[in-house]
């Protein structure tokens, strides 16, 4: 028994012995695995930084770092407004060049005093500035080095996010709106660029601004009646001032009297050539010359010069009716006022045929409220009217809106009670003329597309001819007595740029192309047509105050039916039950001759402070008159003495 114990106890002792060598071993690299786990947790964690500017939050993420391996930024969030700039490895900055797309990293960021720059591999930073109130905004700044790009198709990809239901990419230009509360957000960047709304992407293409390169986006709480055309295309497109536009003017008409008086005219064929080869004779060109020429001190020698051109033309086609509207400078009013009134009553039976039918080509004229009110029945202008506001302009094409914007314009100039049609005025401008229109190279053009603003397949047709008439009307509406009209120096800066846009498209004729056609890359690709300049003159004469015939209706003094027909300027219209006095504005020393009609009889006439008597033969006198009772027209003749003359009739 003793012998089997202690057997049993050696092999006992063998067996414990060899379990403790074991753990001798085992346990200490526990241990150490623990603290190097522990170590490679606590450097291996991320450390999160919050900060707050305004209404700008911004988050970042990043790793402790170790001896062996630098810190690295994970995520990098900057809030601002329901818009979200998430920057990380699942959404990062983007470099495109060439269609070849690049995702850039964050090596490093800085604290602003009002913002954040991040900065990135490949020299490129994204800087964030928060403006708090008043100012509420934000602006992300992106600086890259020069790159040598002569396609511009280097772009940087931004990814963004807005938590709103209401969220809308603005038409034709790069601005997207959304809804904060009760606010709006504005978001804006510059021409070229553009906004993925699809894949919550900013594409900012670089253009070479300045020797930085840097591109700018501004966002901002818009305001009430906040328009985003008229901030985008002040805030990114060179301003018009009034010198410089000027300047741009007379330019354009500079190179269309050279055509008018040298380039264009051929005296043996008694004409003009058009861009087809064709020559013709054309009275508003005669009129154009005359009109261009007083500004520059040769009135005497281009007088002479077109009155040979009319004369040859009279005796090559006897009974051809002209003058006509050169009669204010060569005389033959009788002539023109009997040819008018023949005229007359075919434009009217038209008008009132056309409103039966409800024919929208009716706005075609763009005279139509001076035939209706000079010519009436005044009750057309009811028809007309309530016929207008029949037409939806927004489901209309570009050429029916400017027509019925035309329209009104001259409603609520010639009719005393004008406030009814100042809001369909600003609906037109701001609901359809502003949203179809069209960036291109500092300049601003309006498309020519189907209705419903749909693309033509490969970009925009842009029609040269409506791109003028909407400066042009514009710049009229803005001479209207609107009340509260906002923000009216940016509409001035619009209408200047339209036009200006218009002209930089001349020949050294002041022949301008009718349709130009930009590919998806916003580039010329197509020119047709041409515009001839005596056609658009007389617009640009208004802008100028150069003298071209007009008829003014004097229906807001007078009654309808009474209107003068001049080249003079109307300085001012005086209307008592004892006289009429009409101040004109002309150049000292130069005779034309004016048409008064429907006004009634009176006792006499003062020209010059200088009672006259009237003679049928008044035009081969310096000054005189002669009033024809039977169709109460009254003709003049008057070499002005002074900058302003005036005209009396007493009663």
């Amino acid at each position: 028994m003793q012998l089997n114990h202690s057997t049993a106890t050696v092999r006992i002792r063998k067996n414990m012995k060899k379990s403790i060598s074991k753990l001798y071993y085992i346990i200490p690299v526990i241990y150490i695995v623990i603290i190097f786990l522990f170590l490679y947790l606590q450097f291996r964690g991320s450390e999160t930084i919050r900060k707050d500017m305004g209404n700008t939050h911004i988050l970042i993420e990043k790793s402790r770092g170790t001896g062996f391996k630098p810190v690295s930024i994970k995520k990098v969030n900057i809030e601002y407004n329901k818009l979200l700039f998430s920057f990380s490895k699942k959404t990062p900055l983007r470099l495109i060049i060439n269609n070849l797309t690049s995702d850039l990293s964050i090596i490093n960021y800085k604290f602003l005093s009002d913002g954040i720059i991040l900065k990135y591999d490949r020299g490129i930073s994204i800087e964030f500035i928060g403006r708090g109130e008043p100012e509420n905004t934000l602006k992300v700044k992106v600086t890259a080095p020069l790159v040598s790009d002569k396609d511009n198709r280097t772009v940087i990809s931004i990814p963004f996010n807005i938590n709103s239901e209401y969220k809308k990419v603005v038409n034709n230009i790069p601005v997207m709106l959304w809804k904060n509360g009760s606010s709006s957000v504005y978001l804006s960047l510059p021409e070229g660029s553009s906004i993925d709304k699809n894949k919550d992407n900013i594409l900012l293409r670089y253009t070479k601004i300045d020797k930085k390169n840097i591109i700018d986006i501004n966002t901002f709480r818009s305001r009430d009646n906040f328009n985003p055309y008229l901030a985008w295309y002040s805030e990114h497109l060179t301003p018009v001032d009034a010198e410089s536009f000027t300047g741009t003017i007379k330019a354009y008409t500079g190179k269309a009297y050279t055509g008018w008086i040298k380039t264009r005219l051929d005296r043996k064929k008694n004409g003009w050539r058009n861009p087809d080869k064709r020559i013709f004779f054309n009275e508003k060109i005669v009129a154009s010359a005359l009109s261009a020429s007083i500004d520059r001190n040769e009135y005497r020698t281009v007088f002479e010069s077109m009155l040979k051109i009319i004369r040859r033309e009279i005796k090559d086609r006897p009974g051809k009716n002209i003058p006509f509207i050169t009669s204010v400078f060569y005389g033959g009013l009788k002539k023109y006022s009997s040819n008018l009134q023949e005229q007359d009553s075919k434009r009217i039976t038209g008008i009132r045929e056309k409103v039966k039918t409800l024919d929208k080509s009716v706005f075609d004229n763009q005279n139509l409220v001076t035939v209706i009110l000079d010519r009436g029945p005044f009750f057309l202008i009811q028809e007309l009217t309530g016929f207008a506001e029949t037409i939806d302009f927004s489901q209309e094409d570009i050429k029916t809106s400017l027509n019925l914007l035309n329209y009104y314009i001259e409603i609520s100039k010639n009719l005393v009670n004008n406030g009814n049609y100042n809001n369909r005025i600003l609906k037109i401008i701001n609901g359809k003329i502003l949203p179809d229109l069209i960036p291109y190279k500092d300049k601003v053009f309006i498309t020519d597309n189907k209705k419903n603003n749909k693309k033509q397949a490969g970009g925009n047709t842009i029609n040269i001819n409506l791109t003028f008439r909407a400066g042009i009307l514009i710049l009229k509406m803005l001479n209207l007595s609107i009340d509260k009209l906002p923000e009216k120096e940016k509409y001035l800066f619009i209408g200047r740029k339209l036009i200006a846009s218009s002209l930089s498209l001349t020949d050294n004729k002041g022949i301008l192309p009718l349709n130009i056609r930009l590919n998806t890359k916003k580039q010329i690709t197509e020119k047709k047509g041409y515009i001839l300049p005596e056609d658009i003159y007389p617009a640009i004469a208004g802008l100028l105050k150069s003298y071209y015939p007009e008829e003014t209706p004097l229906f807001k003094y007078l009654e309808p039916g009474t209107w003068i027909w001049t080249t003079a300027g109307i300085k001012r219209i005086s209307i008592s039950n004892k006289s009429y006095v009409f101040t004109l504005a002309y150049p000292v020393r130069q005779a034309h001759f004016i048409l008064i009609q429907g006004i009634k009889p009176f006792k006499e006439i003062i020209i010059h402070g200088i009672r006259w008597k009237q003679d049928p033969s008044y035009y081969r006198y310096p000054n005189g008159w002669f009033y024809d009772k039977y169709t109460k027209t009254l003709f003049i003749k008057i070499t002005q003495r002074k900058r302003y003359d005036r005209i009396i009739l007493n009663y």
